[in-house]
Order: C-alpha cells, then sequence, then structure tokens
C-alpha cells in the first residue's frame, strides 16, 4: 500500500514530462492551448475517481479488521493509507499543474478540495 504514497510524485513527475515536453519555441515561456485546458483537470479526475474509490477500500479494511466494538491498529492504518495518499496526490499535483496551466482554476479548486478532505480525514486519535 505504500506504492499508493508515491501517486502524488508520480502525479508530480508525469505533469512536469507532459509541460517539458509541450513547452512553446522560443523560450517564450508559454505552453501551446492544446494541452493545458486538458491537464488542469487531472487533479480533479483523480480526487472524482480515487476518493470514492480509496473510501470503499478503507471501509472494506475496516470490516475485515473489526474487533469487538473497534477496528484493530492494523485495519485503521491500512484503511486510511490509500485514503490519506490520494487526498495528498490530489493536493500535489493540484498545486503544482495548477502553478504550469493557463487555466489554473480546475486544479487549485482539486487542491482546495483535496486539502479539506484530508483535514477531516486525518487522524485524530479520538475514538471513531
Amino acid at each position: 500500500m505504500w506504492w499508493l504514497l508515491l501517486a502524488g510524485g508520480g502525479m508530480v513527475f508525469a505533469g512536469g514530462m507532459l509541460m517539458a515536453g509541450s513547452g512553446g519555441g522560443g523560450g517564450s515561456g508559454t505552453y501551446p492551448a492544446t494541452v493545458s485546458p486538458w491537464v488542469g483537470w487531472l487533479p480533479m479526475g483523480l480526487l472524482m475517481v480515487g476518493v470514492p474509490l480509496t473510501y470503499f477500500v478503507r471501509n472494506q479494511r475496516y470490516k475485515a479488521n473489526w474487533r469487538g466494538d473497534r477496528v484493530t491498529p492494523t485495519g485503521y492504518t491500512s484503511g486510511n493509507l490509500p485514503v490519506l495518499g490520494v487526498l495528498e496526490a490530489g493536493l500535489v499535483s493540484g498545486i503544482v499543474i495548477g502553478l504550469l496551466t493557463t487555466p489554473s482554476a480546475p486544479a487549485r479548486m482539486a487542491a482546495v478540495v483535496a486539502l479539506t478532505l484530508l483535514v477531516l480525514n486525518f487522524p485524530h486519535g479520538r475514538p471513531m
């Protein structure tokens, strides 16, 4: 499950490669309009697919590790790692892609949503 924590780095790397490979000629520092619109929506797509999927995985891990009236620490950790990993990936990719693309609103909106969900889902140490 640790590979999920690398998803943010993978998204940053993929976005950087897409942007570096499509740079404008002559050192203008601008990117062609054919790349910017869809690259800006990648972080939002990651969240729209990844968050419901990882919530489902978390619930399955909780169900498998339910003992008495609580979830075991192993189940809690293995259930929350995918959720936190996808939210971190959405946050990092939203920030980086938002800084690199021209219509930055979709990517930055994804970063705000990811940060909000990350704060709401962050382990607080109190019983559930």
